[in-house]
């Protein structure tokens, strides 16, 4: 990749080809923390991320007011809800999405629906026009595969259990049917 990206001129300006490192491996960075169930991947853990990022935001606004009896009860109702109500909640529903890609087999489905929607560009070369553009092609691509990957071992895994339960199970009570 690195050769083509020469070829093309894009790595001889020195701070076109730090935009282009950079933004590369924060798409897959993005990429890696989906597939680990560390990014929202389902409405329900945006809504909870989109949540917390908020309340972060209330909180800093606060500090800035030296407002600290207003301070002390956002962090505790923030405390209260994080730690107690919606602890596990977001990262729980990523870990169901991700089991229903791989156990059966939806990652396939959803990620060739990625590649569907992205259209006919999809299969092309990255698009390197900015940073935005390279972390969303990197995610769109690398995304797509993962999900296409992790519904492939899931239905295999599923399919050789299957197979193991029906040999091992299967035949043996041959004296009962005589």
């Amino acid at each position: 990749m690195k050769a083509n990206l020469n070829t093309d001129g894009l790595f001889t300006d020195k701070e076109k080809a730090t935009e282009i490192v950079v933004s590369t491996l924060k798409g897959s960075y993005h990429v890696a923390g989906y597939g680990l169930g560390h990014e929202p991947n389902n409405p329900l853990s945006r809504m909870i991320k989109n949540s917390r990022d908020s309340m972060v935001k209330k909180e800093q606004k606060i500090r800035t007011e030296n407002n600290w009896n207003k301070l002390a009860w956002h962090k505790l109702g923030t405390t209260f809800l994080n730690g107690f109500i919606l602890r596990f909640t977001g990262g729980a529903t990523n870990w169901i999405v991700l089991r229903a890609q791989s156990g059966l087999g939806l990652g396939i489905a959803s990620g060739f629906l990625g590649k569907w929607m992205h259209g006919p560009d999809f299969s092309v070369e990255l698009d390197f026009k900015n940073a935005e553009a390279i972390q969303r092609s990197v995610k769109e691509r690398l995304g797509a595969r993962n999900q296409i990957g992790r519904g492939m071992a899931g239905l295999t895994y599923t399919l050789a259990g299957y197979i193991a339960y029906y040999l091992l199970t299967a035949g043996g009570d041959d004296e009962r049917r005589a």
